[in-house]
Protein backbone atom coordinates (compact mmCIF):
# COMPACT_ATOMS: atom_id res chain seq x y z
CA UNK A 1 0.00 0.00 0.00
CA UNK A 2 1.32 3.31 -0.60
CA UNK A 3 0.86 6.35 1.67
CA UNK A 4 -1.97 9.29 0.28
CA UNK A 5 0.04 11.98 -0.66
CA UNK A 6 -1.08 15.37 0.71
CA UNK A 7 -3.26 17.89 -0.86
CA UNK A 8 -1.31 20.94 -1.95
CA UNK A 9 -2.68 24.19 -1.08
CA UNK A 10 -5.04 22.56 1.28
CA UNK A 11 -4.63 24.87 4.59
CA UNK A 12 -4.48 23.54 8.19
CA UNK A 13 -6.57 26.26 8.87
CA UNK A 14 -9.64 28.69 7.92
CA UNK A 15 -9.41 31.61 5.85
CA UNK A 16 -9.14 34.72 7.70
CA UNK A 17 -12.45 36.79 7.31
CA UNK A 18 -13.00 40.18 5.32
CA UNK A 19 -13.66 42.63 7.38
CA UNK A 20 -17.36 43.43 6.05
CA UNK A 21 -18.31 39.50 6.94
CA UNK A 22 -16.18 40.16 10.32
CA UNK A 23 -18.54 43.39 11.17
CA UNK A 24 -22.30 41.08 9.70
CA UNK A 25 -20.95 38.42 12.00
CA UNK A 26 -20.20 40.33 15.10
CA UNK A 27 -23.38 42.88 14.53
CA UNK A 28 -25.60 39.55 13.77
CA UNK A 29 -24.31 38.33 17.36
CA UNK A 30 -25.10 41.37 19.08
CA UNK A 31 -28.67 41.99 17.13
CA UNK A 32 -29.41 38.15 17.24
CA UNK A 33 -30.37 38.63 20.90
CA UNK A 34 -33.89 40.38 20.01
CA UNK A 35 -34.63 36.96 18.66
CA UNK A 36 -33.20 34.37 20.17
CA UNK A 37 -31.31 35.39 23.46
CA UNK A 38 -28.84 33.13 23.85
CA UNK A 39 -29.31 30.70 20.97
CA UNK A 40 -27.63 33.21 18.44
CA UNK A 41 -24.81 34.75 20.14
CA UNK A 42 -23.92 30.78 21.14
CA UNK A 43 -24.18 29.42 17.64
CA UNK A 44 -22.02 32.40 16.50
CA UNK A 45 -19.75 31.83 19.04
CA UNK A 46 -19.26 28.05 18.56
CA UNK A 47 -18.55 28.57 14.81
CA UNK A 48 -16.70 31.69 14.46
CA UNK A 49 -12.86 31.27 14.40
CA UNK A 50 -11.88 35.19 13.80
CA UNK A 51 -11.30 36.91 17.29
CA UNK A 52 -13.13 39.96 16.85
CA UNK A 53 -16.32 38.00 15.61
CA UNK A 54 -15.61 35.46 18.89
CA UNK A 55 -15.24 38.61 21.53
CA UNK A 56 -18.46 40.30 20.20
CA UNK A 57 -20.18 36.75 20.42
CA UNK A 58 -18.92 36.21 24.22
CA UNK A 59 -19.92 39.35 25.08
CA UNK A 60 -23.28 39.50 23.70
CA UNK A 61 -24.04 35.86 25.35
CA UNK A 62 -22.05 36.91 28.46
CA UNK A 63 -25.46 40.13 28.43
CA UNK A 64 -27.70 37.78 27.78
CA UNK A 65 -26.97 35.46 30.77
CA UNK A 66 -26.63 38.08 33.08
CA UNK A 67 -29.71 39.93 32.16
CA UNK A 68 -31.80 36.85 32.69
CA UNK A 69 -29.96 36.17 35.75
CA UNK A 70 -30.61 39.83 36.84
CA UNK A 71 -34.58 39.60 35.54
CA UNK A 72 -35.08 36.45 37.78
CA UNK A 73 -34.26 37.86 41.30
CA UNK A 74 -36.89 40.26 41.02
CA UNK A 75 -39.26 38.07 39.79
CA UNK A 76 -38.66 36.04 42.61
CA UNK A 77 -38.86 38.81 45.21
CA UNK A 78 -42.10 40.14 43.27
CA UNK A 79 -43.82 36.61 43.60
CA UNK A 80 -41.95 35.62 46.48
CA UNK A 81 -41.19 37.78 49.15
CA UNK A 82 -43.95 39.87 48.41
CA UNK A 83 -46.73 37.11 48.87
CA UNK A 84 -45.03 36.10 51.88
CA UNK A 85 -44.73 39.46 53.30
CA UNK A 86 -48.41 39.84 52.50
CA UNK A 87 -49.80 38.28 55.13
CA UNK A 88 -47.99 40.27 57.88
CA UNK A 89 -48.34 43.88 56.44
CA UNK A 90 -49.56 45.40 52.69
CA UNK A 91 -47.10 48.39 52.71
CA UNK A 92 -44.21 45.97 52.62
CA UNK A 93 -45.60 43.59 50.28
CA UNK A 94 -46.80 46.79 48.00
CA UNK A 95 -42.92 48.09 48.08
CA UNK A 96 -41.18 45.05 46.96
CA UNK A 97 -43.89 44.55 44.18
CA UNK A 98 -43.05 48.28 42.78
CA UNK A 99 -39.34 47.55 43.22
CA UNK A 100 -39.18 44.74 41.23
CA UNK A 101 -41.74 45.83 38.35
CA UNK A 102 -38.99 49.31 38.37
CA UNK A 103 -35.97 46.82 38.12
CA UNK A 104 -37.82 44.98 35.70
CA UNK A 105 -38.63 47.96 33.75
CA UNK A 106 -34.62 49.38 33.58
CA UNK A 107 -33.46 45.76 32.32
CA UNK A 108 -35.97 45.73 29.70
CA UNK A 109 -34.67 49.32 28.24
CA UNK A 110 -31.01 47.85 28.84
CA UNK A 111 -31.66 44.86 26.63
CA UNK A 112 -32.91 47.14 24.25
CA UNK A 113 -30.47 49.94 24.15
CA UNK A 114 -26.77 48.17 24.58
CA UNK A 115 -27.24 45.60 22.38
CA UNK A 116 -28.00 48.18 19.42
CA UNK A 117 -24.55 50.32 21.20
CA UNK A 118 -22.63 46.81 20.68
CA UNK A 119 -23.97 46.19 16.94
CA UNK A 120 -23.41 49.69 15.84
CA UNK A 121 -19.33 49.26 17.67
CA UNK A 122 -19.43 46.45 15.52
CA UNK A 123 -20.69 47.54 12.55
CA UNK A 124 -17.77 50.29 12.88
CA UNK A 125 -14.74 47.77 13.21
CA UNK A 126 -14.88 48.52 17.64
CA UNK A 127 -15.30 46.02 19.74
CA UNK A 128 -17.66 46.59 22.44
CA UNK A 129 -17.97 45.95 26.08
CA UNK A 130 -21.07 45.75 27.91
CA UNK A 131 -20.87 47.26 31.44
CA UNK A 132 -22.47 46.30 34.97
CA UNK A 133 -22.37 42.56 33.52
CA UNK A 134 -20.67 39.44 35.33
CA UNK A 135 -18.24 37.87 32.69
CA UNK A 136 -19.34 34.62 32.91
CA UNK A 137 -17.47 33.37 29.81
CA UNK A 138 -14.04 34.67 29.30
Amino acid sequence: MSNPKPVPNQPNSPAPLDPQTQKLLAVSAQLGSFFFPILAPLAIYIAASDKFVRDHAREALNFDLVVIIYAVLPVIGFFGLGGAISAGSAGIAILIGFLSMIVIFFLGITFIVYPIIGAVKAASGQTYRFPFIIRLLR
